[in-house]
Parts: structure tokens; C-alpha cells; sequence
């Protein structure tokens, strides 16, 4: 039985994401970033699995009679729960981290002088309704780009788009660095927050969160 464990607990542990997390507090802030996506997509990974036996975190796995089910692998399940609960810890720690990191760099930059992270390349919002002449329009961007950051601003800190918002509305008239996907491609753009245009708000399009 403990060789059967052991066999298991191998199988389902990703042991580089673990090794990692032990090195968090030394990783650069683009191996956090990759640490990240890593643990989000082993966690979509053993959800899934869960799923296709259908249970979740919370089934129960004996029966009224007090035995084990017999439609599902106990073992694995119970496994792949135990796996899930750690790997939702390391993300919290991992999340904490990055922001500490993006903090830490952006601190005594201006806003309108922030480079934007080489590594950020997940996209957290799609653009649309953008008007003509808007701010957005103007920088370049089009229908269905997927906004990857503006300034400091990215997929680990944007708060519910609210940190976003506040960034817009505190450099009004003030270039701003703006990365975007468009079809597979990352580009990196320049937009001004502005109302000295015919149309509404400062950017001149609506987001919705991805």
C-alpha cells in the first residue's frame, strides 16, 4: 500500500513547481511570473481530473454504509485534493510575491517613465467599442486586442480592473506605455489618457475582463 502511495504521489506532483516555491524569495520577477502560470494551469490540469471522476474538492467519497466508493479511485482522488490544497497555498504565496516584486521596481519611477515588464505577456481584459480618435485609437490599438498592461499595471495587480482605473484618471494628458495582444502578437504602444477629444471617457473604448 505504501509503494502504491508513493507511486501516486510521484505521478500527480509536479516536483519543479515545488522546488520553486522553495526558492520563491530568490527568484527574479520573471521566473515568479512563470512560476504563476505554471501553478494555474497544473491547478486547471488536476481540476479537470477531479472532474472526469465526478467528484470536486468536496464529495464525499464513502458511501451512506461508511465504505469506500467503489465508481471512483479513492486513493487518487484523495491524493489529487491533498495536491490541489497545496498548490492553491503556493499561488497565494507566489501572487504576494509578484506584486511585492512589481512594487518594489515601480516604486520611485513616475508613471508616465515606467517600462513595462519584458516578461508580462498574459493578457487580462479585451478591448472594444473603441472609437474613432479615441486615446486607444489614436495609440494604435484595434477591435479585440487583449490589453496585456498600461504602465505598471498587469494581470497580477489590476485589482478588478480598479488599480487600472485609478492609473487612467491619475495621468490624465501623461503618455503612458501600453503592451497589447493582437493575433499571437505582443506590441508595444504609447496612449495618452485624454478628454480633449469628441467622444466619451479617457480612452475612448470599454474593457471586459478576460
Amino acid at each position: 500500500m505504501k509503494e502504491l502511495y508513493n507511486e501516486l504521489n510521484e505521478s500527480i506532483i509536479d516536483s519543479t513547481i515545488a522546488e520553486r516555491v522553495q526558492r520563491l524569495n530568490e527568484l527574479a520577477l520573471s521566473e515568479v511570473l512563470q512560476l504563476k502560470a505554471a501553478i494555474e494551469q497544473e491547478l486547471e490540469k488536476h481540476f479537470g481530473a477531479l472532474k472526469s471522476q465526478g467528484v470536486d474538492l468536496s464529495s464525499p467519497l464513502i458511501t451512506e454504509d461508511g465504505f469506500p466508493r467503489e465508481d471512483i479511485d479513492v486513493l487518487q482522488v484523495r491524493l489529487t485534493r491533498r495536491y490541489l490544497n497545496m498548490l492553491r497555498n503556493d499561488l497565494r504565496d507566489v501572487i504576494d510575491r509578484s506584486q511585492f516584486l512589481l512594487n518594489d521596481h515601480f516604486q520611485a519611477s513616475n508613471p508616465a517613465e515606467r517600462p513595462i515588464d519584458s516578461t508580462s505577456i498574459v493578457p487580462f481584459a479585451q478591448i472594444y467599442d473603441i472609437l474613432p480618435n479615441g486615446p486607444l485609437d489614436v495609440a494604435g490599438v484595434r477591435e479585440s486586442d487583449k490589453l496585456i498592461a498600461i504602465a505598471n499595471v498587469n494581470a497580477t495587480n489590476h485589482s478588478n480592473l480598479s488599480l487600472l482605473q485609478k492609473t487612467i484618471r491619475e495621468n490624465e494628458n501623461v503618455p503612458l506605455p501600453i503592451r497589447v495582444l493582437r493575433n499571437q502578437e505582443v506590441l508595444d504602444l504609447t496612449m495618452t489618457p485624454s478628454r480633449q477629444w469628441n467622444g466619451p471617457g479617457l480612452l475612448g473604448a470599454r474593457l471586459k475582463l478576460i
